[in-house]
Protein backbone atom coordinates (compact mmCIF):
# COMPACT_ATOMS: atom_id res chain seq x y z
CA UNK A 1 0.00 0.00 0.00
CA UNK A 2 1.10 3.42 -0.66
CA UNK A 3 1.82 5.42 2.75
CA UNK A 4 2.11 9.19 1.62
CA UNK A 5 3.81 10.08 5.01
CA UNK A 6 6.52 8.38 4.75
CA UNK A 7 6.53 8.64 0.97
CA UNK A 8 6.49 4.77 0.21
CA UNK A 9 4.76 4.27 -3.38
CA UNK A 10 2.39 1.40 -3.67
CA UNK A 11 3.80 -2.15 -4.53
CA UNK A 12 6.91 -1.36 -2.98
CA UNK A 13 8.47 -2.55 0.57
CA UNK A 14 8.50 -0.04 3.00
CA UNK A 15 11.70 1.12 4.67
CA UNK A 16 10.68 0.47 8.00
CA UNK A 17 9.73 -3.00 7.51
CA UNK A 18 11.46 -4.98 10.95
CA UNK A 19 14.13 -7.71 9.68
CA UNK A 20 12.36 -10.26 12.01
CA UNK A 21 8.61 -8.34 9.62
CA UNK A 22 6.37 -6.20 11.50
CA UNK A 23 6.77 -2.96 11.90
CA UNK A 24 10.05 -0.62 13.55
CA UNK A 25 8.16 2.09 13.89
CA UNK A 26 4.71 0.87 15.49
CA UNK A 27 3.76 3.15 18.17
CA UNK A 28 4.97 6.18 16.42
CA UNK A 29 3.58 5.08 12.88
CA UNK A 30 1.66 7.29 10.55
CA UNK A 31 -1.88 7.70 10.58
CA UNK A 32 -2.11 6.35 6.76
CA UNK A 33 -0.70 3.44 8.50
CA UNK A 34 -3.23 3.07 11.85
CA UNK A 35 -6.06 3.70 9.17
CA UNK A 36 -5.04 0.69 7.17
CA UNK A 37 -7.57 -2.57 7.76
CA UNK A 38 -5.79 -6.21 7.19
CA UNK A 39 -8.15 -8.40 7.11
CA UNK A 40 -5.51 -10.92 8.65
CA UNK A 41 -4.28 -8.67 11.52
CA UNK A 42 -8.41 -7.87 11.72
CA UNK A 43 -9.73 -11.26 13.10
CA UNK A 44 -8.57 -14.88 14.41
CA UNK A 45 -11.26 -16.58 12.43
CA UNK A 46 -11.94 -14.32 9.50
CA UNK A 47 -9.29 -15.95 7.28
CA UNK A 48 -7.90 -19.40 7.29
CA UNK A 49 -4.09 -19.75 8.54
CA UNK A 50 -3.35 -20.66 4.86
CA UNK A 51 -4.27 -17.16 4.54
CA UNK A 52 -1.23 -15.36 5.91
CA UNK A 53 -0.25 -12.97 3.31
CA UNK A 54 3.55 -13.94 3.86
CA UNK A 55 2.99 -17.15 2.76
CA UNK A 56 0.04 -17.36 0.80
CA UNK A 57 1.15 -14.66 -1.90
CA UNK A 58 -1.62 -11.93 -1.43
CA UNK A 59 -3.12 -9.80 1.46
CA UNK A 60 -7.01 -8.71 1.76
CA UNK A 61 -7.26 -5.57 2.77
CA UNK A 62 -10.55 -2.95 3.46
CA UNK A 63 -10.51 1.18 2.97
CA UNK A 64 -13.40 1.37 5.08
CA UNK A 65 -15.08 -1.04 7.72
CA UNK A 66 -17.75 1.36 8.76
CA UNK A 67 -19.38 2.19 5.85
CA UNK A 68 -21.46 0.14 2.95
CA UNK A 69 -20.42 -0.55 0.54
CA UNK A 70 -17.51 -0.73 0.95
CA UNK A 71 -14.61 -2.89 -1.32
CA UNK A 72 -12.38 -5.49 0.04
CA UNK A 73 -9.04 -5.68 -1.81
CA UNK A 74 -6.99 -8.42 -3.23
CA UNK A 75 -3.36 -7.48 -3.49
CA UNK A 76 -0.84 -9.80 -4.72
CA UNK A 77 2.77 -9.32 -4.20
CA UNK A 78 4.48 -7.94 -7.14
CA UNK A 79 6.28 -11.55 -8.11
CA UNK A 80 3.31 -13.58 -7.36
CA UNK A 81 0.64 -11.74 -9.14
CA UNK A 82 -1.26 -15.04 -9.75
CA UNK A 83 -1.27 -16.27 -6.11
CA UNK A 84 -4.80 -14.88 -5.75
CA UNK A 85 -6.35 -17.43 -8.39
CA UNK A 86 -7.25 -20.77 -6.73
CA UNK A 87 -10.19 -22.73 -6.39
CA UNK A 88 -10.39 -22.49 -2.87
CA UNK A 89 -9.40 -18.81 -2.54
CA UNK A 90 -11.99 -17.86 -5.24
CA UNK A 91 -14.58 -19.37 -2.79
CA UNK A 92 -13.61 -17.41 -0.24
CA UNK A 93 -13.86 -14.41 -1.81
CA UNK A 94 -17.02 -15.15 -3.64
CA UNK A 95 -18.69 -16.18 -0.04
CA UNK A 96 -17.23 -12.96 1.50
CA UNK A 97 -19.09 -10.87 -1.01
CA UNK A 98 -22.18 -12.75 -0.69
CA UNK A 99 -21.63 -12.49 3.47
CA UNK A 100 -20.43 -8.46 3.64
CA UNK A 101 -22.92 -7.48 0.84
CA UNK A 102 -19.52 -5.80 -0.82
CA UNK A 103 -17.59 -6.36 -3.72
CA UNK A 104 -14.26 -8.05 -3.42
CA UNK A 105 -11.85 -7.01 -6.03
CA UNK A 106 -8.13 -8.18 -7.31
CA UNK A 107 -6.05 -5.56 -7.69
CA UNK A 108 -3.27 -5.32 -9.91
CA UNK A 109 -0.36 -3.16 -10.03
CA UNK A 110 -0.83 0.48 -10.70
CA UNK A 111 -4.29 0.09 -8.06
CA UNK A 112 -6.15 -1.21 -10.86
CA UNK A 113 -9.14 -3.94 -10.74
CA UNK A 114 -8.78 -7.00 -12.24
CA UNK A 115 -11.60 -9.16 -11.41
CA UNK A 116 -14.55 -8.27 -9.04
CA UNK A 117 -16.75 -10.96 -6.62
CA UNK A 118 -20.18 -9.35 -6.63
CA UNK A 119 -22.08 -10.42 -3.93
CA UNK A 120 -24.86 -11.41 -6.46
CA UNK A 121 -22.24 -14.20 -6.73
CA UNK A 122 -21.40 -13.15 -10.52
CA UNK A 123 -17.50 -12.45 -11.20
CA UNK A 124 -16.90 -9.60 -13.19
CA UNK A 125 -13.61 -9.31 -15.67
CA UNK A 126 -11.84 -6.25 -16.69
CA UNK A 127 -10.68 -7.82 -20.32
CA UNK A 128 -14.85 -8.88 -20.93
CA UNK A 129 -16.39 -6.41 -18.39
CA UNK A 130 -15.05 -3.35 -18.84
CA UNK A 131 -18.13 -1.55 -17.47
CA UNK A 132 -17.50 -2.58 -14.54
CA UNK A 133 -14.04 -1.06 -14.07
CA UNK A 134 -14.28 2.65 -15.44
CA UNK A 135 -10.70 4.82 -15.64
CA UNK A 136 -9.20 1.33 -16.80
CA UNK A 137 -10.03 0.05 -13.88
CA UNK A 138 -9.01 2.67 -11.15
CA UNK A 139 -12.77 3.28 -10.21
CA UNK A 140 -15.09 -0.13 -9.90
CA UNK A 141 -19.01 -0.13 -11.23
CA UNK A 142 -20.85 -3.16 -10.12
CA UNK A 143 -24.63 -2.82 -10.81
CA UNK A 144 -26.95 -2.02 -8.38
CA UNK A 145 -28.48 -5.57 -8.76
CA UNK A 146 -25.48 -7.51 -7.37
CA UNK A 147 -26.31 -6.39 -4.22
CA UNK A 148 -28.21 -7.50 -2.05
CA UNK A 149 -30.63 -5.52 0.26
CA UNK A 150 -28.81 -5.56 3.75
CA UNK A 151 -26.65 -1.97 4.18
CA UNK A 152 -24.85 -2.97 7.01
CA UNK A 153 -21.15 -1.58 7.10
CA UNK A 154 -18.87 -5.19 7.29
CA UNK A 155 -17.82 -3.78 11.07
CA UNK A 156 -21.19 -4.63 12.30
CA UNK A 157 -21.19 -8.21 10.11
CA UNK A 158 -18.04 -9.12 11.55
CA UNK A 159 -19.32 -8.27 15.04
CA UNK A 160 -21.95 -10.45 14.16
CA UNK A 161 -19.74 -13.20 12.86
CA UNK A 162 -21.81 -12.96 9.82
CA UNK A 163 -18.58 -14.74 7.82
CA UNK A 164 -16.33 -16.92 8.97
CA UNK A 165 -14.09 -18.68 6.08
CA UNK A 166 -14.90 -22.43 7.52
CA UNK A 167 -18.48 -22.33 7.96
CA UNK A 168 -20.60 -23.95 4.81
Amino acid sequence: MAIRELDKPAWTACAHLASEGGCAVWGDHPPSCKSFTCLWRRSDSLLPAEMFPAGCGFMLAVDQLETWPTVVKVCAEIGRPHAWDQPAWREIFRRLAAAWNCAVVVIEQGMRGRIAFAPSGRIYDRATDPAVFPAEGRELAIPAADYGSDRRPPAQRIADAAFRWDAP
